[in-house]
């Protein structure tokens, strides 16, 4: 198991990596459709960013990790959007600056995938047993120390039709607001409480947020993969 150094207030933390990462190919990073110069995308990363990107590193940025078709295109002059497809997967990104000028990647609507009776299910089991959400974050977070990415943020879901994105991402140590009817103020709170599993069959959708410079994120993040390893041994 391999780690990246996170950086936090209080000290270094290791992010761990839990697979074996393959090489991303970029063959499909123009966008046919847009049909814009790869100089447009670099000039909207400096506007970001403050220098110019390669295309790889932005492909990091949005997760990629592994034999994936990956689109990059300009959202104006200060935003970038990243679309990822591979293995029975599809994953939209976006790079923006917020209110206080801090750069983040927002994940848009995650649903995960469709889960029934805690089995995986269908066509999406072979994308969800190569642990796609756990290597997409730990690629982020490891180019994020690059250039200066504050957080990442997103809506995680949870359907009618089973999908986990609320379960899976909270599991990786993404926490936000919730209602406090459940009997806890926040997703981590209420894991905290009552446990990840009462969090699977009692959570909710929410809107969630991953700081970088949080040891609290970090932790649960490793301890997730910690877990994992040993259900996969």
């Amino acid at each position: 198991m391999q780690e990246v150094t996170v950086h936090g207030s209080h000290g270094d933390f290791k992010a761990k990596r839990w697979f074996k990462l393959e090489d991303v190919t970029y063959e499909n990073t123009f966008d046919t459709k847009t049909k814009l110069y790869w100089g447009s995308i670099e000039l909207v990363s400096k506007n970001i960013f403050g220098k110019r990107l390669t295309k790889e590193s932005l492909a990091r940025l949005g997760g990629a990790f592994s034999d994936e078709n990956v689109s990059i295109e300009p959202i104006g002059r200060d935003m970038i959007k990243i679309t990822i497809e591979g293995n029975n997967h599809k994953a939209v990104r976006k790079i923006p600056k917020d209110r206080d000028n801090k750069i983040y990647i927002s994940l848009d609507k995650t649903r995960g995938h469709r889960i029934v009776n805690d089995k995986k299910f269908g066509d999406m089991n072979a994308a969800k047993g190569k642990g796609t959400a756990v290597n997409s974050v730990y690629t982020m977070i490891n180019e994020c120390q690059k250039v200066s990415v504050t957080y990442l943020k997103g809506d995680f879901i949870r359907t009618k039709n089973g999908h986990d994105g609320y379960f899976k991402y909270a599991r990786l140590g993404f926490d936000g607001v919730i209602d406090s009817k459940l009997g806890a103020k926040t997703v981590q709170e209420f894991i905290s409480k009552f446990g990840l599993e009462e969090w699977k069959k009692r959570g909710v959708s929410f809107q969630g947020d991953f700081y970088l410079n949080k040891e609290k994120n970090l932790e649960i993040f490793n301890q997730c993969i910690d877990s994992l390893t040993k259900e996969r041994k």
